[in-house]
C-alpha cells in the first residue's frame, strides 16, 4: 500500500489498460491519488465514458483514497468558458464524491484555470492589463456556473454523509487565488463579482462549504475521542 500511495494517475493509467488486476483490484490499495498534469482529452477518457458521460466504473474502485488532487483545466484550450469539457469533468468528479464512492476522503484539492473558471467583472478580457490584474484578489471575479455546480455536489456529499470525513477542501486557480479554501493557512479567496445574485450565490456557497467542512471535522474529532475512550476502557 505504501507503493500504491506514491503512484499518480498517469502512472496508473497504462497499467490499468493492460491488466485486469490493476484495473479492478489495485485502485483499492491507493490512499493518495494525484490527477494533475493529465492532458484534457486523456482526463476526459479516463474519468468518463464518452458515450454517455457517466463516470468510469473503475473510478469508483478508488474507495480507500484519503487525499485527492486533480486539475480540471486544459491551459492551452481556446474554447469559450463553460464549454462541455468543464461541464463533463466537473460533473463527473462531483458525482463520484456525491455518490459516496470515496467515503474515506479527507482532503480534496481542485485546481482550475483563472481564464477558464470565470472572469473579472470590472475589466474587459481584451484589455492589455487584464492578465496582470487577474492576479489581484481584490478585483471582483465572477465564476462560471460549472464551478458552483461542482461545489454544490461537494456540499450535498457532506450533508448526506456520502463524504463523512471530508474536512479539507481547496478550489484554487493557477494564479494562486481560491474559489474556496477551508484552511486558515490556505490561499486567499477571490473577491465576488458579477450581479448581486451572482455575488450572493458565491458568498452563500462559501458559507455552507465552511460549515460543512467544520461539521465533518467535529465528527472526525468525536470519533477519534470515542476510539481513544474505548481503547482506554479495554
Amino acid at each position: 500500500s505504501d507503493l500504491a500511495s506514491m503512484l499518480d494517475f498517469l502512472d496508473l493509467l497504462p497499467l490499468m489498460a493492460v491488466s485486469r488486476w490493476f484495473r479492478h483490484e489495485f485502485p483499492r490499495c491507493v490512499r493518495a491519488l494525484d490527477m494533475r498534469w493529465c492532458a484534457y482529452d486523456l482526463l476526459v477518457g479516463a474519468l468518463v465514458d464518452p458515450e454517455d458521460f457517466v463516470p468510469r466504473s473503475y473510478m469508483k474502485r478508488f474507495d480507500k483514497i484519503q487525499t485527492l488532487v486533480v486539475d480540471l483545466f486544459d491551459i492551452d484550450s481556446q474554447e469559450p468558458k463553460g464549454f462541455t469539457y468543464y461541464l463533463v469533468i466537473g460533473g463527473a468528479l462531483g458525482s463520484l464524491v456525491e455518490m459516496g464512492c470515496y467515503p474515506h476522503l479527507q482532503s480534496l484539492r481542485i485546481e482550475v484555470a483563472s481564464m477558464h473558471a470565470g472572469e473579472l467583472t470590472d475589466h474587459e478580457e481584451e484589455a492589455d492589463e487584464y492578465e496582470s490584474v487577474l492576479k489581484d484578489p481584490r478585483e471582483p471575479y465572477s465564476f462560471c456556473p460549472w464551478v458552483h455546480s461542482l461545489a454544490e455536489c461537494l456540499i450535498r456529499a457532506m450533508q448526506t454523509g456520502a463524504a463523512p470525513v471530508l474536512t479539507d477542501i481547496t478550489v484554487v486557480d493557477d494564479d494562486g487565488l481560491a474559489y474556496f479554501s477551508s484552511g486558515d493557512a490556505g490561499p486567499q479567496m477571490r473577491e465576488p463579482g458579477g450581479t448581486r445574485a451572482e455575488r450572493d450565490r458565491l458568498r452563500q456557497i462559501r458559507r455552507v462549504l465552511a460549515k460543512a467542512t467544520a461539521g465533518s471535522a467535529k465528527r472526525v474529532a468525536a470519533q477519534g475521542k470515542g476510539c481513544a475512550l474505548s481503547t482506554g476502557d479495554s
